[in-house]
């Protein structure tokens, strides 16, 4: 993965010594974790095809969102979802028989929310990552998690955030991009970056723009791009590395304040 250049990126990635020593340890771990190698008989993806759907689904708040989830999430091997509710894992809306791999956030009165990533198989292994907005201290999750893919020595991992919403300046946001960046830095193989970047403001769009150059990713384009927008600038992504883009859609819905996006994707072996 190739390096962005030392003065720009070392302003944005600080390094584990800054982390708080909560945010060291959900590094360390997940680092641990993705360097162990697959237990023998892991069941593996398809590198040939894999489906995503990603989608912020608002808590599931607004009406209709089960049908949606059903329609879109159907046949898909990965199912992303920011703003999950735990509630959710037992909706009949998931492809059937759906592993549900969720990392907690935001606790309400009526909710635990975070984000929820659903697969046909069982991952090799999953971790999460939380930061905290500076002004409400509410918990913002990554969830990571790492799959074996058949007929290949090389592992998958899917890395399905929810971004910082609610700050002034540019540390926090930083700080969430630099846990993922050291965790993904000890990983040989392709990588599916995924979410709410809440990339409203135009210092963020810097920052992420340095994270994606100094791990070598792509970005998926849509032709037709229904992406929910705020002050003029898309605020769901997409990343990849070591993968090729058969077809990528965005979906127009009222079941969520966000439009959701579906990819078939080809890992490069």
């Amino acid at each position: 993965m190739a390096i962005a250049p030392a003065r720009e990126a070392s302003e944005v990635f600080p390094g584990l010594a800054k982390f708080s020593v909560a945010m060291r340890e959900e590094v360390s771990e997940c680092s641990r974790q993705f360097l162990q190698p697959e237990p023998a008989g892991a069941p593996e993806l398809n590198a040939a095809r894999i489906d995503l759907l990603n989608w912020n689904i608002k808590k599931g708040e607004m009406p209709n969102w089960r049908a949606d989830l059903e329609l879109l999430g159907e046949d898909k091997h990965l199912v992303l979802i920011q703003e999950a509710t735990r509630s959710m894992s037992s909706t009949e809306a998931l492809p059937r028989g759906s592993i549900w791999s969720f990392a907690a956030g935001y606790v309400s009165r009526n909710h635990l929310t975070g984000v929820a990533t659903a697969s046909q198989i069982k991952p090799v292994s999953a971790c999460r990552l939380t930061a905290y907005e500076p002004w409400s201290k509410t918990p913002k999750a990554t969830s990571i998690t790492k799959f074996a893919l058949a007929d290949s020595d090389l592992n998958l991992l899917v890395v399905n955030t929810h971004m910082i919403n609610f700050a002034v300046g540019l540390k926090d946001y930083g700080y969430q991009l630099s846990a993922i960046r050291e965790v993904l830095r000890g990983h040989d193989g392709p990588v599916i970056i995924s979410g709410d970047f809440n990339t409203w403001r135009p210092g963020r769009h810097k920052l992420l723009r340095v994270f994606i150059a100094d791990l070598d990713f792509d970005e998926i384009t849509f032709k037709q791009d229904r992406r929910l927008q705020f002050f003029g600038s898309t605020l769901d992504h997409v990343f990849v590395a070591g993968i090729s883009v058969l077809q990528a859609e965005t979906h127009d819905v009222k079941s969520s304040d966000h439009n959701p996006m579906t990819l078939s994707l080809s890992i490069d072996l």
